[in-house]
């Protein structure tokens, strides 16, 4: 394949790359929701997941910013290759890549083979390091975060996903240009190359089912977590639900700007209600709390009015309304004033109300919270725990606990 049509190709993938990591990271910075086609487990679990940033910086912020130095590069190499071009066809009997330039009559008998462009000039050899180094970190990273999203987070972004897949393709081609062209091939090393796409297929063979599977239906299955992190997960602080002397405990660790959360928090109350030996405690996940800005800006501020509801009786109350409006508070244009202003509707003492969410105790229960989900394993939600006399049994989303209930010999209840 010609050099020009491969480097066109990469600045063609690189565009597209900038637009799509763009727009992921407008809605990292929850500017807006892309529509997600994966009702199962999809795009806001995944954005919504601690593992969304890294440093503090956004992921796809981080991807925006390698697809952004692809661009002048390819328009660098581009310039290079025209200007390598150039000179070796001034060159009497050189080969350039569109084509031959003609020997004098009386070199004909001779065969002249024109060396490698980087030969020619060591910047374009330079320029195709760079490349492939830059898309070499961009396939190894965009891969991991994939398998995080999939097989930790069961979770699956359509639109990460085709980020990963347009800069593996950028590194194929940097591969092909780097290390494939104008190199003659060895038996050892054609083997090599043989063995190792044979390993990716299997690996593709035993991997890929499993994580169709997650997609479509979630978690394959509940976790059993160890018996000492019960100490971690209940605490006689939390506000709870239901008989307080239940045989059962189900425990919540949930974001107020997840929707997933706010599913939950539909189906929860009528589920409980109709298991009296099952009770519900909540704990709030602020999403990033230890980072230098949350995913949801104003989910520890939710938690804080609602454990400030709590302190004057009336903490489910004001849970429930901060879902039933989670997508006005969770826009860049609300004021937190509102969180007041909910308050003095539900007849609630204002000014005990504000004191009791600025106050450091209810400031530490949300970090309590926060540090004890990560004990305990959590890193998405909603995550939650069923407890029983004798186990702990861990499992991601409000629909892996109606199957629970729909299957009271599963070994969670044992």
């Amino acid at each position: 394949m010609n050099r020009k049509i491969t480097n066109t190709i990469t600045l063609i993938l690189a565009v597209f790359g900038s637009l799509l990591a763009s727009l992921l990271t407008a809605e990292s910075l929850s500017y807006f929701t892309l529509p997600c086609p994966i009702k199962a487990s999809g795009c806001a679990a995944t954005m919504a997941s601690a593992y969304s940033h890294i440093f503090g910086i956004p992921t796809a912020a981080l991807g925006l910013g390698m697809y952004l130095l692809f661009i002048p590069l390819a328009i660098a190499r581009k310039k290079q290759l025209e200007i390598v071009n150039s000179l070796a066809s001034s060159q009497e009997g050189i080969t350039t890549e569109s084509g031959s330039a003609p020997a004098p009559a009386n070199e004909r008998s001779f065969s002249y083979v024109r060396p490698p462009l980087e030969t020619i000039s060591p910047s374009l050899k330079g320029m195709n390091q760079l490349i492939w180094l830059l898309g070499f970190s961009g396939f190894a990273i965009s891969w991991w975060l994939q398998y995080t999203s999939i097989f930790i987070l069961y979770s699956f972004c359509p639109y990460c996903f085709t980020s990963a897949l347009t800069v593996t393709l950028i590194f194929a081609i940097a591969c092909y240009d780097l290390l494939i062209r104008c190199r003659e091939i060895n038996g050892e090393q054609k083997m090599l190359g043989a063995i190792v796409t044979f390993v990716l297929v299997m690996f593709a063979f035993i991997y890929i089912p499993q994580a169709v599977m997650i997609v479509e239906q979630g978690p394959s299955g509940p976790v059993v977590r160890p018996p000492s992190i019960r100490s971690k997960i209940i605490r006689p602080t939390s506000p709870s639900m239901g008989n307080p002397n239940a045989k059962y405990t189900l425990v919540e660790f949930a974001d107020y700007g997840c929707p997933h959360c706010k599913d939950a928090s539909e189906k929860l109350p009528a589920l409980i209600k109709s298991r009296p030996d099952i009770r519900l405690i909540f704990r709030s996940y602020v999403l990033g709390l230890n980072m230098p800005q949350a995913h949801f800006p104003q989910s520890k501020n939710c938690a804080a009015a609602a454990l400030a509801a709590g302190k004057q009786g009336e903490f489910w109350q004001y849970h429930n309304e901060l879902f039933n409006d989670q997508d006005s508070i969770q826009s860049p244009q609300f004021d937190p004033q509102t969180f007041t202003d909910m308050a003095r509707q539900m007849g609630l003492n204002v000014d005990k109300f504000n004191t009791d969410m600025q106050s450091k105790a209810v400031n530490q229960q949300i970090w309590d919270d926060f540090n004890d989900g990560n004990e305990a394993g959590v890193n998405s939600t909603p995550t939650f725990f069923l407890v029983t006399p004798d186990r702990i049994t861990s499992f991601v989303g409000i629909e892996r606990f109606e199957t629970l209930l729909s299957t009271p010999k599963d070994k969670a209840w044992q």
